[in-house]
This record gives C-alpha cells, sequence and structure tokens, in this order.
C-alpha cells in the first residue's frame, strides 16, 4: 500500500483517499537541484499524506495468546511536522499537529515549507509513551511517508549524519544499513512493508519487543529516565550507528531482554504447527510471523555476542549463548547455529540418541529416544501411544486418551470407589428438608456426585512396589512409565543445563524453531477462548483467543509428592497421572482421561 503526498489543487478527502486504500490522486513535487541552487519549486500548499505502523497483539493478556497484527497507532495520536533547514539540517522550533485516524493514516493539508527536508514525529495518545515514531523524509518522493519502529531508529542516525556533512540520500541509506547491522538483522528488503507482509510484522513485532515504546512496561531497558539504557541506545544508535559495546549495562539488559522475550515464545511453539493450521488461515498465518519473529531474536543475540556472519562459508558453525543461572553462573541453554545464511536460535540439548519401536499388535512404528541418566539408560516413546485396541480409547492427532482403568489395564475390582453417599435414594433421601436445593435440582445434584467417586488403588491386590514395571496398555517390553521416572528425568535436566523446576519441563517438548532438546517430543494441548459470545454463537476459531496448556499423560500408580500452588509440598499421595505444563510438573490421581508415554523395561 502506498501513499502519495500533492500539491493543493489536488488536494483529495481523506474519506476518497480510504476508498480508493490511498493508491490515487497524487502529483509529485518537482525541484531544482538543492544544494546548487537552494531554490524549491511546489513547496506551497501542499498536502502531505503518510500513515504509522505497529505491531500489536489481539486481545493476549495473561496466559492467553492473541494473534499478531500490524495496525495503525491509535486515533488520537498526535503527529508534529518539523521543517529541517536545507544547508544544516537544524530542527526547526514550530510543528504542525494533526491527529491520527482510526487507522493510521495522517495529513498535514496545504502547508507552505521552506525545505523539503523533514522530521515528523508521532505520539501515541495519553501517558504510555516514553518514545515518540519518527521519520526523516524528503517531501519530494512520490512514496509518501510510512513512520514504524525501524524509520524512528533510521531518523535517530540519519539526522545526526546529516547535520554532520553527510549528504541527505547518503545519510538515509547508511542510517538504514547501520540499524539493521546493529540489531542483527540481515536481508531485509528496502520495500519489505510492500513485498513480505509477514516479514514486516515480524519485523516491527521483535524491534518493538525490544524497545517497548509503553512506560508500563517492567524491563530494565525500558526505564524512563535521563540515563535509561533506552536513551543510551538512542544515543549511541545516532551517534554510532551501533550500540553494543557502548555500555556494560546497555549490553546486558539487552541480552535479558532478547532472552526473556525468546523464552516467551517457547509455550507458543509447544503447541504443534498443524494445530495453528487446523484453527484457521489467520492462526496458520500468526504461527509463520512468530518463526520470523524467533529469527529476528537469533540475529539480534549474533550481534549482541559477536558470532560473525553466517555465510556458506560458516554453514553449521555452533556458537554458545550464555545467560546468567543459577547462582549468579552463567551457562549456555540456547546454541546460536548457522543454517542457510542464518543464524537460528536452538535450545542446548541434552545427550541422547534416537531410534524406533515396532508395537506387534498393531504394527504401528514409533520414534523412541534414550538418555543415560547418571547410568541408568532410560529408552521413552518420543510419541504418544496410538494402541486403540481397547474399550473406550479415544484417539486423535496427538495419540489416544485412555481412562485410568484402561491405561493401567486394571479393572474396577482392584479400585476402591468411596462415594458422598452410599447410594443414589440415600443423597436425594439427605436432601429432602433442605430449602434451597443445590443448582438443577437434588436430582441432579445427586446423580452428578454419585458419578463422580474418590478413587483409590487397592493396595491389598495391588502393590504399589509392584507397579515399577506395570506394562498397562503398553506393548510388550514396556511399561508405563511411573512418577519416579519423570522425577529422574526432569532433575536430570535441571542438572545438566542449570535451569529452575518450572521451565525444565519445557525441555521435555517439541518446541518447533528451538528444537527436540531431550528427543522426547511432547506436544502441549490448547483451546479457543472467545468473550462476549453468546450460547446460540458459533465462532470464528481466528477471532479467539489461544490458551496453552501442558499434557496429561497416564502413569502407573505410585507414591508422588503433590505441590500446592506456591510450590510447597502438601502430602504423599498415590497418584496415577502426571500433568506437565510449560511451568512445572503436578502428580494426581483420578479417572480423567490421558494419554500414554511407555517406557522400555
Amino acid at each position: 500500500m502506498s501513499f502519495s503526498k500533492f500539491s493543493g489543487q489536488f488536494v483529495c478527502t481523506m474519506a476518497m483517499l480510504l476508498a480508493f486504500m490511498f493508491a490515487a490522486c497524487s502529483e509529485n513535487l518537482a525541484g531544482g537541484t538543492v544544494e546548487e541552487t537552494g531554490v524549491y519549486a511546489n513547496l506551497e500548499n501542499i498536502t502531505i499524506l503518510g500513515k504509522t505502523h505497529m505491531t500489536k497483539t489481539l486481545g493476549g493478556e495473561g496466559s492467553y495468546v492473541g494473534r499478531i497484527v500490524v495496525a495503525g497507532l491509535e486515533k488520537g495520536s498526535v503527529v508534529s511536522l518539523y521543517q529541517l533547514d536545507p544547508k544544516s539540517f537544524a530542527v526547526s522550533d514550530s510543528s504542525i499537529t494533526v491527529v491520527v485516524d482510526d487507522e493510521g493514516v495522517f495529513a498535514f493539508q496545504n502547508v507552505t515549507l521552506e525545505s523539503p527536508y523533514v522530521l515528523i514525529s508521532v505520539v501515541r495518545p495519553g501517558s504510555v509513551s516514553i518514545y515518540p515514531y519518527t521519520v526523516l523524509a524528503d517531501v519530494r518522493d512520490s512514496d509518501g511517508v510510512n513512520v514504524d519502529i525501524l524509520t524512528h531508529l533510521e531518523a535517530l542516525r540519519g539526522l545526526y549524519l546529516v547535520q554532520s556533512g553527510t549528504p541527505f540520500v547518503q545519510a538515509k541509506k547508511q542510517a538504514r544499513a547501520d540499524v539493521l547491522s546493529a540489531f542483527g538483522m540481515s536481508g531485509v528488503a528496502d520495500d519489505i512493508r510492500d513485498t513480505d507482509a509477514l516479514e514486516y510484522a515480524a519485523m516491527i513485532s521483535a524491534l518493538t519487543n525490544v524497545l517497548p515504546a509503553s512506560a508500563i512496561s517492567a524491563y530494565a531497558i525500558n526505564m524512563p529516565s535521563e540515563n535509561s539504557n533506552m536513551n543510551k541506545l538512542f544515543t549511541a544508535i545516532a551517534e554510532r550507528g551501533t550500540f553494543l559495546n557502548v555500555d556494560s549495562a546497555l549490553d546486558e539488559d539487552f541480552i535479558d531482554i532478547v532472552f526473556r522475550r525468546t523464552d516467551g515464545l517457547r509455550g507458543y511453539f509447544s503447541v504443534p504447527a498443524i494445530a495453528y493450521q487446523k484453527l484457521s488461515d489467520e492462526w496458520a498465518r500468526d504461527y509463520q510471523i512468530r518463526l520470523r519473529v524467533v529469527n529476528f531474536y537469533a540475529g539480534m543475540l549474533a550481534a549482541a555476542f559477536g558470532a560473525g556472519p553466517c555465510d556458506q562459508g560458516h554453514e553449521g558453525n555452533v556458537f554458545e549463548a550464555p545467560r546468567e543461572g543459577k547462582d549468579g553462573v552463567f551457562v549456555p541453554t540456547y546454541n546460536l547455529v548457522c543454517r542457510s545464511g542464518n543464524w537460528n536460535l536452538v535450545l542446548k540439548e541434552i545427550e541422547h540418541s534416537m531410534g524406533s519401536m515396532v508395537d506387534d499388535r498393531d504394527g504401528r512404528v514409533y520414534k523412541t529416544a534414550t538418555i543415560d541418566i547418571d547410568g541408568v539408560t532410560q529408552t521413552w516413546m518420543a510419541e504418544n501411544l496410538r494402541y486403540d485396541g481397547v474399550e473406550g480409547a479415544s484417539c486423535g492427532d496427538d495419540g489416544c486418551n485412555y481412562n485410568f482403568l484402561e491405561a493401567m489395564g486394571l479393572d474396577s475390582s482392584y479400585f476402591i470407589f468411596t462415594y458422598a453417599y452410599e447410594s443414589y435414594e440415600a443423597c436425594v433421601d439427605s436432601f429432602r428438608d433442605v430449602v434451597q436445593e443445590p443448582y438443577g435440582g437434588t436430582e441432579v445434584y445427586c446423580a452428578k456426585i454419585m458419578a463422580d467417586p474418590w478413587v483409590e488403588l487397592d493396595t491389598t491386590k495391588v502393590a504399589v512396589s509392584d507397579t515399577a514395571r506395570h506394562q498397562g496398555v503398553c506393548p510388550v517390553g514396556w511399561r508405563l512409565s511411573n512418577p519416579r521416572d519423570w522425577k529422574n528425568l526432569l532433575s536430570f535436566v535441571q542438572a545438566e543445563l542449570s535451569v529452575d523446576d518450572k521451565s525444565s519441563t519445557l525441555y521435555l517438548y517439541d518446541l518447533a524453531p528451538f528444537g527436540n532438546p531431550t528427543g522426547i517430543g511432547l506436544t502441549a494441548r490448547y483451546s479457543i477462548m472467545w468473550l462476549g459470545h453468546t450460547s446460540d454463537y458459533v465462532p470464528d476459531p481466528s477471532s479467539g483467543l489461544l490458551s496453552v496448556y501442558g499434557t496429561d499423560l497416564a502413569t502407573a500408580p505410585g507414591y508422588a509428592d503433590i505441590y500446592d500452588d506456591y510450590g510447597y509440598v502438601k502430602w504423599e499421595d498415590l497418584v496415577n497421572s502426571v500433568y506437565i505444563g510449560n511451568k512445572g510438573m503436578n502428580f494426581a490421581s483420578g479417572n480423567s482421561q490421558n494419554l500414554v508415554r511407555c517406557i522400555k523395561n
């Protein structure tokens, strides 16, 4: 989409421009050679059009994920036009202000300029902005004015260069090259906004995430003070064309915020790509944007760590990207890998070997992962079990779900069922004198609670000590994993990588661009949530918010510590399932539907 600027006699209304997508109603502004004559033709009674661009996440807050979209800055944003002296490029004191419309479009109508060189500044409404979006422009260009976070960085550098004597056109070109190099962004086309919408959305999203313009951000680089790292970065970009190796505190905070933004995407990628493709075209597009965002983060870290160029001569090179771990020790949890001319960010791997096994019951082949944990070998199925030869198995893209009896291969005679009442009739009788009936009525209430008893393994029939080799629904030679298997695996990951007991669970997942660090390859569940819909409204998946969960897996019955919401042990309980989320691991008992990962005897 292009935006034109034109002389006063050809002024079009904003409504017409919106209708024609800003592609029409233009006339180039011609002038003499500025540096030679100092004479500017057609700078009287002109109109300058432009548009602001930013990325935002639609409704994504807390544990919910919204799609990334490119939008204009909000209506109410104030746009200011500053003329630059054509010789010294000093910024004038005066400015003209207008207000952005709903699409982020702005116009300076019927203005007369003494110089074709201008600095346009946009400030978002309210007190949330800590810095403006700016652009350095020559109003005689026919492509119009576009403003975003990249043009702001380029304007900082470009203004410094022209004021230092560099010709305007050369300064603009050098400023762009310097900024892209400073943030490790290679191969970005000049017309990326018009030719590659996904790449453009990812680029300005990545820049905005590490240089947040909102004063409510908690990141240290964004402290709104005179000596903040943000101001140090902007000053260094202007004066040097780069900000790295200028101030150690700035370097540390920049690396930290890129790491944290990267970490924030791991939960998103724990859901496989096929899930986003099935949701809608919009969610599939969002997935592709976030893949590109990760690539931009990789380039930023490569620049920060001095990894050097990723070209054909360095194909396959691996560069460690260390960060502060436990007890202040810096450990590499990510690697930068040079592939096809770009640095890729992948999680450090736990040493493991991949293989395969065959389930003789149906001939299905499964990938396996073998890990040596302190001299004890564990070989896991690296895929969820898909055996549907048991009653009640519910199978889908991510494997088969089994209830706790099916998973353990036991019938109800091995369990003790504790009911709230001796019988349904006893439950109904106990509520006959209750004035206010339970929700739905006594009959509905009693039917529900009698269908949901407390379930406990009868240890007089099945000794828990024997369940270490409990086969359950697994093939011959394989067994259900037990709580100790999962605990040992996770503890090993934590020790090997010096990561905490929450984030370590994500190393058990296949995380797409970040790799499959242990080979186990878990995939997370997800759901779509809609706000404000009614019971008779079937919403479009593209309009909802994504909520990412972990995965529920059946285990052999065994004892495990049960934790509260604050991470403290509440009690040790007999459990038969494990929930592995992106923030920890929890064990439970019950009759829920669970997936199964078998482990070799």
